[in-house]
């Protein structure tokens, strides 16, 4: 057993994302059930370094360019800064592709080591990439530096010792473009917490309903579909509101869009969820709606499992690993008619809203929950320390 080595979190977004909200959990779980870890987390300054607070030390960086040498020497000085013991090298533990990329890089060019079985010779620390994006679902916009990047990631994969994908097909990606080997990669899920408040769903007929999603106002979440499919709605149950949390570069488009369609009235746009009671609003919704194009693991739709609410969402990326028939409904990207139709059966049913709600919860408690993650993470550090 390995006692008071030096766990280094990096990730390169401060906002309430998925994987700024991942690392939050992880290093929280870390501190509670494996105290003798010491954490640091380099990260931007902003809402998850006010999150993890004096729980782990932080040391700020930000990453403007994930290619650019400044970054690669700031993050290799930050390292070796922790380094304290030289026979005790501490974990780099990179999230996501901007931290993936830069971290690598600088270990790769500070140390200058050769890696064979998955150990640096050059002297470097041990390393392990969490992938938080790709699946076979997610594309850049630019075909030619999507290319690169995956070209990239897959030559960076020399100066990692294993690769963690937070869904099966994020593995099955990574393993199918060869950016890692099958025996270098383990698939460990997010984890949420269950809510203590429950959901309950009255089972008399009501007329009014309200649909909610979280989610960042980009492109990727396919929020233009869930809008567009509000009219339809609205002839079947004119009493319907849905309400959607999140900021980003879409919300004036999304609300030019809203005042064509004479949506004002039913579509809001809640703004920042750190700016709400997300546990409160989620007691206030009878479906949770995820329309995005692709999406590594869903970790909303996991917290609105977790929550007891039933789940409408799109046939992507590792959401079929959360959301099964028992739990809730699949529909195909950008079709605003289907997804109209699903939710026009689905909102008058309260018996059947609230059986997916339960059979969801239990899916999340069962399969997906806090202590599994931060356990399998612990024991990867484990093994990957006493090996190097």
């Amino acid at each position: 057993m390995i006692h008071n080595s030096c766990i280094i979190q990096v990730v390169a977004d401060a906002g309430p994302g998925g994987a700024p909200s991942h690392v939050r959990d992880l290093i929280f779980g870390l501190k509670a059930n494996y105290p003798t870890w010491e954490i640091v987390l380099i990260a931007p300054p902003g809402w998850l370094a006010d999150q993890v607070g004096e729980t782990a030390q932080f040391r700020p960086l930000n990453f403007p360019n994930a290619y650019g040498k400044t970054i690669q020497h700031e993050l290799a000085d930050a390292i070796q800064n922790l380094w304290d013991d030289p026979q005790n090298p501490p974990l780099v533990h990179l999230h996501g592709v901007r931290a993936g990329i830069a971290g690598r890089l600088a270990i790769k060019n500070h140390w200058s080591g050769k890696r064979t079985s998955g150990h640096l010779l050059g002297g470097g620390p041990p390393v392990i990439y969490t992938e938080h994006l790709w699946t076979k679902d997610y594309h850049l916009a630019s075909r030619l530096r999507e290319f690169a990047q995956l070209r990239l990631l897959r030559s960076l994969d020399r100066v990692t010792t294993k690769t963690i994908a937070v869904s099966q097909a994020v593995a099955d990606f990574l393993i199918a473009k060869k950016i890692t080997a099958q025996n270098k990669v383990i698939v460990i899920p997010n984890g949420v917490a269950i809510s203590p408040l429950a959901i309950r769903h009255s089972p008399a007929t009501k007329l009014s309903y309200r649909i909610g999603s979280i989610g960042t106002l980009v492109p990727l979440k396919g929020y233009q579909t869930l809008i567009e499919a509000m009219p339809l709605i609205l002839q079947n149950l004119p009493q319907t509101i849905l309400e959607i949390v999140g900021d980003g570069p879409e919300l004036h488009h999304l609300v030019e869009l809203c005042r064509r369609l004479r949506l004002t009235e039913h579509v809001h746009l809640l703004g920042s969820g750190d700016k709400l009671n997300l546990a409160q609003k989620l007691t206030s919704w009878d479906v949770f709606v995820s329309t995005s194009h692709s999406e590594s693991f869903g970790l909303a739709i996991a917290e609105a499992m977790a929550a007891g609410l039933p789940v409408v969402a799109t046939n992507v990326g590792g959401v079929p690993e959360l959301v099964t028939p028992e739990t809730g409904l699949l529909v195909w990207p950008n079709d605003a008619h289907k997804l109209a139709k699903v939710l026009i059966d689905l909102l008058p049913q309260a018996n059947r809203r609230l059986e997916l709600g339960q059979a969801g919860q239990e899916r999340i408690s069962h399969n997906f929950n806090l202590d599994q993650m931060i356990g399998k993470t612990n024991n990867l550090y484990q093994e990957i320390l006493v090996q190097s």
